[in-house]
């Protein structure tokens, strides 16, 4: 796992950032992926069309 190698001693194989660091790593990268998405909203869908008291799925349909 990314942790382990990022925190283990470089003599065990790892980088030696220790558990502490690596936990405020992951707490930022998490944070910064949760703050970018609530601000640019990439993972909303489009909502859906209302046609006729209908949910088109975001479809427009004619009459």
């Amino acid at each position: 796992m990314a942790r382990d190698y990022l925190s283990q001693s470089r003599g065990d194989g790892g980088l030696g950032l220790g558990t502490v660091v690596t936990s405020a790593l992951f707490l930022v990268t998490i944070l910064g992926l949760v703050i970018y998405l609530a601000v640019s909203r990439k993972d909303e869908s489009a909502p859906a069309v209302v046609d006729g008291g209908r949910a088109t799925g975001g479809r427009h349909t004619r009459v």
